[in-house]
């Protein structure tokens, strides 16, 4: 830059990239995002929290389970804040800061919830359509790694190559074709 020359050193520093749209499939992943959750009559703020969520880059995917309910949450708050103030969502931005040496943070990579705006069991928002708006997602987004931090059965067909075999939370690693010649990383790890 400016022909100064750098010292090495300086030049492996991490550098946090802002997050961009970079293609049309993460637009429309927000868009149906937000279309689910006023179909099922979610609340504004918890929609715009979950889009805010699933706004980073396309090539990281996190995907936890149960991640909100209104009552555990801050939604009136900043959303620097908003994370800070949930353990599961600080943790993953913790664990993604020092997997990559501080370079990304939760903002930079997209983090869904298996079950979206479900907040338990027992609500009104079938699995099944939970799980059909993650795979929409996922195709529009054609991440390159999937970090899957739950155990639970999808009942998506699509998704159903997203499962692992196994009892317990281990890390796991495999590669999938998940459409065309796109290779897709799946990563099965313990829920943080």
């Amino acid at each position: 830059c400016l022909g100064i020359p750098m010292s090495l050193s300086v030049q492996a520093l991490p550098r946090t990239r802002l997050a961009s749209f970079y293609y049309l499939g993460d637009l429309s992943s927000l868009q149906a995002l937000k279309e689910f959750g006023e179909e099922f009559h979610v609340p504004c703020d918890e929609i715009d929290y979950a889009c805010n969520l699933a706004s980073g880059l396309a090539d990281v995917v996190v995907i936890l389970e149960r991640l909100k309910t209104r009552a555990s949450h801050l939604y009136g708050h900043p959303f620097l804040q908003f994370v800070g103030c949930c353990k599961t969502l600080w943790a993953v931005d913790e664990l993604i800061r020092f997997a990559i040496n501080g370079a990304r943070s939760i903002h930079t990579v997209t983090v869904l919830d298996a079950f979206s705006f479900k907040p338990n069991i027992n609500s009104h928002i079938p699995d099944e359509r939970c799980h059909q708006l993650l795979a929409e997602i996922l195709r529009a987004k054609k991440p390159k790694v999937v970090i899957r931090c739950h155990r639970d059965e999808y009942r998506d067909l699509w998704m159903k190559q997203f499962e692992l075999p196994g009892e317990q939370y281990k890390f796991v690693r495999t590669e999938l074709r998940t459409g065309g010649n796109h290779k897709t990383v799946l990563l099965q790890s313990f829920y943080p």
